[in-house]
């Protein structure tokens, strides 16, 4: 089971990456791109040694199927394929690449549907969205027993601080936070 840092800053901009490529923090989340320009955007990351997920549904320009991963994985190498499409995950799964899968939970048939992805999948990172639901679904989640990172609507340094109380991990967007 992988060990998650407390805080994985998610970058969507060349400031935001540039911040995250300086911090201490060992894994950044690249939240978008375009194809023709992430192995460009990721360099900076690569240079200062940072592991980093891709978030693949985000990257304009990528054909969501086999191919598009194997271009993005020969372009930019990232350490886990996140994506919240189940297809996609599978396929991710498929060429042995770790799979970060986002599940959005905002009432109780999402939280059966997550809860089935999460079965049939067998994600190496569950990603749990909007973070302040986490704490009213955790023992549903937890009880898969792979490694957790919530994200979303996390916007104040106390929000934050909960939920590393939970012990999962935390991806922010906002630098001040991380």
């Amino acid at each position: 089971m992988e060990k998650l840092p407390p805080i994985i800053p998610s970058v969507w901009t060349i400031g935001q990456r540039d911040a995250a490529s300086v911090s201490a923090h060992p894994l950044i989340h690249v939240a978008g791109a375009r194809l023709g320009s992430v192995a460009q955007f990721v360099e900076p990351l690569k240079r200062a040694q940072k592991r980093f997920w891709v978030h693949a549904d985000m990257i304009a320009g990528l054909k969501m199927d086999r191919e598009g991963l194997c271009v993005l994985d020969n372009l930019i190498a990232p350490a886990s394929i996140v994506t919240s499409n189940l297809a996609l995950a599978r396929v991710a799964r498929s060429m042995n690449k770790s799979v970060v899968l986002r599940v959005f939970i905002h009432d109780s048939q999402s939280l059966e549907s997550s809860v089935s992805a999460i079965d049939r999948i067998r994600p190496d990172i569950v990603c749990c969205m909007p973070a302040v639901v986490f704490p009213f679904v955790n023992h549903e989640i937890e009880t898969f027993g792979i490694p957790i990172v919530v994200a979303g609507l996390v916007r104040t340094a106390s929000l934050r601080d909960n939920l590393l109380k939970l012990g999962i991990s935390v991806e922010i967007g906002n630098a001040n936070l991380w």
